[in-house]
């Protein structure tokens, strides 16, 4: 799940919104999964166009207005209601450190996996 950075290759499946995520885990068995927490309600283009047009502080103000988009966090809840975890675990890669942690807490409080989920700051990849 990511609205922005690709897959690493061919054998994932992109979901670039929460509403996606949650489908393909609903109607897939899906080995891993690796979440980002922030999703755009808007393009990341559009961002640039508008910025350039408008000036950054109108972009910041949209931005703060979208924010009832669904984030990587919905996803973990649904999985900690639905029960539809990935088989073999999760990953959290994310710029949001607060977003990710608090992901990946869920995850293990809620989740059937042994291991910690693994919060990676995007950056890193």
């Amino acid at each position: 799940l990511d609205d922005l950075r690709t897959p690493p290759d061919e054998t994932w499946i992109w979901a670039k919104t929460a509403a996606q995520a949650i489908a393909l885990l609903e109607e897939n068995t899906v080995e891993w999964a690796s979440l980002d927490h922030d999703l755009a309600d808007i393009p990341y283009e559009l961002y640039d166009q508008l910025g350039d047009e408008f000036g950054d502080q109108y972009v910041q103000d949209l931005v703060i207005q979208s924010h009832n988009e669904k984030t990587g966090y919905d996803v973990v809840l649904w999985l900690a209601e639905h029960g539809h975890w990935p088989t073999e675990g999760i990953t959290i890669h994310s710029w949001n450190p607060v977003g990710g942690e608090r992901m990946a807490a869920t995850i293990d409080h809620y989740g059937p996996y042994e291991k910690k989920c693994r919060h990676i700051p995007a950056q890193n990849l």
